[in-house]
């Protein structure tokens, strides 16, 4: 895992170099269904300074029932795509079916196709090498997103799809 340079202390909030900071938790529920040991303790680890709870899900099935049944807060889903079966992806799918329109960031140790992405449902996917911070700046941006749709009166939230080749 690459570490980024530390810069000057910034009063225990990290920012972008747009100035956005890290989300409240009142903002995000995240959910993780990331079951390969170091990546989840990577996970765990990163999220332990952000201040935004993460729920970690062993099976596919408790995952959805978490985000199905969840609030009208943004909700990010983690998933680890390489740990994943057929029939367990076909259920992360059925997400979008059950109109679940939170944030989709896959995980994989391999690149993936625009055409696969956008099939599947993925907003961002992160490929090796993971940095640190890596998702305070994930939420930041996503923050930022929801901000800007909140202040045009009118505008529905809508998932966006990543078509590009924007994964880090």
């Amino acid at each position: 895992m690459q570490q980024r340079p530390q810069g000057p202390p910034d009063r225990g909030l990290r920012r972008l170099a747009h100035g956005t900071e890290h989300p409240s938790p009142r903002e995000l529920e995240v959910t993780s269904l990331v079951r390969e040991g170091s990546l989840a303790r990577w996970i765990a680890h990163e999220f332990e300074h952000l201040n935004v709870p993460l729920r970690c899900h062993a099976s596919v099935g408790e995952a959805l029932a978490a985000l199905v049944g969840a609030s009208r807060r943004t909700s990010v889903l983690l998933v680890f795509l390489d740990e994943l079966t057929a029939a367990e992806l076909r259920e992360v799918l059925r997400l979008r079916e059950l109109g679940w329109t939170g944030e989709l960031v896959a995980i994989s140790r391999y690149r993936m196709a625009p055409t696969v992405r956008r099939a599947l449902g993925v907003n961002r996917l992160l490929t090796p090498p993971f940095v640190q911070d890596l998702f305070g700046d994930i939420l930041a941006e996503l923050r930022a997103r929801v901000a800007d749709d909140a202040r045009q009166p009118g505008v529905v939230a809508v998932m966006r799809m990543t078509t590009g080749s924007s994964s880090r």
